[in-house]
């Protein structure tokens, strides 16, 4: 496969990613806001903004909870907006549209004109859970679309390496960012539930990784700080959580390694492995707490150490070391 083809699939896949996860993190948060005090959602927007690497210019100005999702939604000079996301998806499945089915373009192609539709449209204004669920629902169409329509070789195994690296990370950072502030001083245990840590809380973090009604099956409704984290990083079975994300995620390196054999392969493969064998082989203890926010930091660095290696093993090598011997 070509370098720029691979290139494509990749990144059509992780802003596909990014366009589901920004879509359904402003969804739940936009519904909370109307459960909670204006302090309680002024501070879980500050998280949510965090969470999603999007720090609006003078972000303190935000007081209303539509006017920040307008923001994470349509600003086009937000490169990490939905907006921007959706385009970035259409562009590099423009370019590839011979090793993507009809049926991927098609919808890829929906997604975009509906958000590009909607920032002067009154769909937006006038029912804006409506509107974000549909988004949604078109990104998980073209997911199943993806899987169905696509033969499961090495293209499509780029596009599983972009889904599951973009949602990895994505996971991690919004965890970071919600139980970094466990550890602030005076927040701790019971103390801290008469803050931040309210039920409304935890019902928005699992929602924004569609962990709500998976995580009652488990563990009933009593929603536990370290029973979520447990459950959102270390559950194997879970295809939202990290530790499944980085599952699938060494499974398509492995088999992009096999089908290119590429000596290259190497070096991407170990990070990959390292990152799934440190989640599956890590016990969780009542502890947990204590050293999340290192486990998150260590996800998202490898994350990051996972895309560079793939960038370079290929997308951006030395054509001399190809042809040499």
């Amino acid at each position: 496969m070509l370098s720029r083809v691979a290139d494509s699939l990749y990144w059509m896949s992780r802003y596909l990613e990014r366009v589901e996860h920004m879509a359904r993190v402003s969804s739940v948060n936009l519904s909370m806001a109307l459960e909670q005090s204006p302090e309680a959602a002024s501070r879980r927007w500050q998280r949510v903004l965090g969470g999603l690497r999007s720090r609006p210019p003078h972000s303190e100005g935000f007081h209303d909870p539509a006017e920040v999702a307008y923001w994470l939604i349509f600003n086009q000079t937000n490169h990490n907006s939905l907006a921007s996301c959706a385009k970035g998806a259409r562009d590099n499945a423009r370019q590839v549209r011979e090793s993507i089915s009809i049926e991927m373009w098609e919808h890829i192609n929906r997604l975009y004109f509906r958000v590009r539709e909607a920032r002067e449209a009154s769909e937006w204004r006038e029912n804006q859970g409506e509107y974000l669920s549909g988004i949604i629902e078109t990104c998980h169409m073209i997911s199943g679309v993806t899987d169905s329509t696509l033969s499961h070789g090495e293209g499509w195994h780029f596009i599983q390496v972009g889904r599951y690296s973009e949602r990895a990370s994505s996971i991690a950072a919004l965890l970071d960012v919600h139980f970094a502030e466990l550890q602030k001083p005076g927040l701790r245990g019971k103390a801290r539930r008469d803050e931040t840590d309210t039920y409304l809380d935890w019902v928005a973090l699992l929602s924004s990784c569609i962990a709500f009604d998976a995580y009652r099956k488990v563990h009933t409704a009593q929603l536990l700080p370290e029973r979520i984290a447990e459950f959102l990083v270390f559950n194997p079975e879970f295809p939202h959580s990290v530790c499944f994300a980085a599952q699938e995620l060494e499974n398509s390196l492995r088999a992009i390694g096999k089908i290119t054999r590429s000596h290259r392969a190497s070096r991407v493969n170990n990070v990959a492995h390292r990152l799934r064998s440190t989640l599956s082989f890590s016990q969780p203890s009542e502890q947990v707490l204590d050293t999340m926010n290192s486990h998150l930091r260590y996800v998202l660095d490898s994350c990051g150490q996972i895309h560079h290696a793939i960038h370079q093993a290929y997308i951006a090598y030395p054509v001399e070391q190809e042809l040499s011997p």
